[in-house]
């Protein structure tokens, strides 16, 4: 007899199960169960008073978009309202040159709505290059971006190859994307589009961001590009940070009559006669429900919550050699300051200062690659600049953006991210130990942009390593990928995590999967538990919100 009854369980509570629940409950009229191992409801959406009382700091993910939320905000028209609103500084992202302390910067669609802004950032190091960048851009907004949209909103066809090159060709003007691009690497594409390394260097470093990966590997080129362009074009910060975002999925999910219970561990979906009939707990607890949604890594989902008495062999071999070995490895770090950084590359343009995601960087375009294998041979100890060079910085209390709630007044709350040695390197007690050494080189090599980047300036500080992540985020993979699966070709959109799963759909009737390691990419975006609803509300007749709402998707 089952201890509990649902409609439908969600096993994790990370910001895609939440997506999922919100649509399942005030859609699909189902009544839902949310279970979370942790403390509290969201995942990567995570946001906590760390370096100093009455700062606060995402301790997860940092970069937020317009496209994370885009039908989100259409669907549910309070969620805004209950903490999911979208900051944007006057600058987006951007990069500094130590060689010169000059800077290209991107702006967002918001403060530069015809690319002109970026265009000519890009024209002080290349009058072409600001010329191509204002041609591409219109390229992006006219056809690009549009077809991007559909497509991470959009559930696969599990088994199918992935459209989305193939649709922008179609659509695109003759001759204005090149064919060979998706068997391209970064690097390749760059050199085609523009002349100037900085301007190279300001997209390989975004990419590098983005997956962990350098711009020199064949046949990721185009999705970087993309998420590139994206990222740059739709950039903003979360009022409050992050988790203001999982509180409002959580009011939304627990008005239209669902629950969340957190420290409750889900040890097997219950499966009978290859249909989903619940789940039961790590303390001996059933919970009935004819809809069960896993939020976990597909690795968990397929290897531990299901295993391999109820899968074929192939999807579990499959699920064995997935991929998570670029972005494994990072350090997160907080740190709580009497005033913003004043970059000297201020004096080369003004807003830099009101930049909100800024990387520290050189001309070289092969260091990245030099840092990525560096680190992956893991020579030397994280806190050595062998290993991470430059860190990328943001700022979430800067003026332009003004959000007084991260930091008190005339303060700044500001973070760095960084790549470093995967988290199975090292011991838990060594990377403790490098945690001081790591902090000093941060603000040593911080201090060369920013001269006011001392110890004087700084009050308090939290470092986060990848051993702090991975068991941080129970589900992440144990090298401490934070992104659960590499944003490589073969695991990204329709592909992601494998083409037998990526619409969500198990072969156990009931079981579904979402989650960062599904379509469309990993990161903290709405649109894989949108995508699991609308697979789901396929399968058992729901209300469909594009039907509703009078959408093509």
């Amino acid at each position: 007899m089952a201890d509990e009854k649902f409609d439908a369980v969600v096993v994790g509570g990370g910001n895609k199960g939440l997506v999922t629940a919100m649509y399942l409950t005030k859609y699909g009229g189902m009544k839902t169960g949310i279970f979370e191992v942790r403390h509290e409801a969201g995942g990567g959406w995570s946001t906590e008073e760390v370096a100093a009382p009455g700062f606060t700091f995402n301790t997860h993910s940092t970069a937020h978009c317009t496209f994370y939320y885009d039908l989100l905000w259409e669907d549910f028209p309070d969620f805004k309202e209950k903490g999911a609103e979208l900051l944007h500084a006057r600058a987006s992202t951007g990069g500094i040159f130590i060689e010169d302390h000059s800077a290209i910067l991107f702006y967002n669609r918001v403060n530069d709505p015809n690319w002109e802004k970026t265009a000519a950032s890009a024209a002080k190091f290349s009058i072409r290059d600001g010329e191509a960048l204002l041609k591409f851009g219109r390229l992006w907004d006219d056809f690009i971006y549009p077809e991007f949209q559909r497509w991470l909103w959009t559930p696969p066809t599990a088994g199918q190859p992935d459209p989305f090159f193939e649709n922008v060709l179609r659509i695109c003007p003759k001759g204005s994307i090149d064919p060979s691009w998706e068997n391209k690497s970064l690097m390749q594409i760059s050199d085609e589009l523009f002349e100037s390394v900085e301007v190279k260097c300001g997209l390989y470093r975004g990419g590098y961001s983005y997956w962990g990966g350098p711009a020199h590997v064949q046949g990721n080129g185009w999705h970087l590009i993309v998420i590139t362009m994206a990222a740059a074009r739709e950039f903003g910060l979360i009022r409050g940070g992050t988790h203001s975002s999982a509180h409002a999925a959580q009011k939304i999910v627990v008005e239209n009559g669902g629950k969340i219970f957190t420290r409750t561990e889900v040890d097997k979906v219950i499966v009978e006669n290859g249909r989903a009939k619940g789940i039961r707990l790590k303390d001996g607890s059933v919970v009935e429900a004819k809809v069960v949604i896993s939020s976990l890594s597909p690795q968990s989902m397929c290897l531990d919550l299901i295993g391999e008495d109820h899968l074929p062999q192939h999807i579990m071999r499959k699920a064995k050699a997935l991929t998570a070995f670029y972005s494994a490895g990072g350090w997160w770090d907080a740190w709580a300051l009497h005033e913003p950084p004043n970059y000297t590359a201020a004096e080369f343009d003004p807003d830099v200062n009101e930049t909100a995601f800024i990387a520290l960087m050189d001309k070289d375009p092969w260091s990245l690659s030099r840092e990525f294998w560096k680190r992956k041979l893991g020579r030397e100890w994280p806190g050595s600049p062998l290993i991470h060079g430059f860190p990328n910085t943001w700022s979430p209390s800067i003026s332009s953006v003004g959000d007084p709630s991260q930091a008190p007044p005339g303060k700044c709350a500001a973070g760095n991210e960084l790549y470093t040695c995967a988290a199975d390197v090292f011991t838990e007690k060594e990377w403790n130990e490098f945690k001081k050494p790591h902090a000093d080189f941060v603000l040593e090599m911080w201090g060369k942009f920013a001269p006011n980047m001392t110890w004087d300036n700084v009050i308090g500080y939290r470092i986060d390593s990848p051993w702090d992540i991975t068991y941080r985020l129970r589900h992440t993979p144990i090298n401490g990928c934070w992104n659960l699966l590499d944003c490589v070709s073969s695991q990204v959109g329709w592909n992601r995590p494998m083409m037998e799963l990526s619409d969500h759909r198990t072969p156990i009737k009931g079981l579904y999967g979402t989650g960062s390691g599904w379509h469309p990419l990993g990161y903290g975006l709405g649109a894989g538990g949108y995508n699991c609803y609308q697979v789901i509300a396929e399968d058992w007749g729901l209300i469909k919100p594009q039907d509703r709402n009078k959408r093509p998707y």
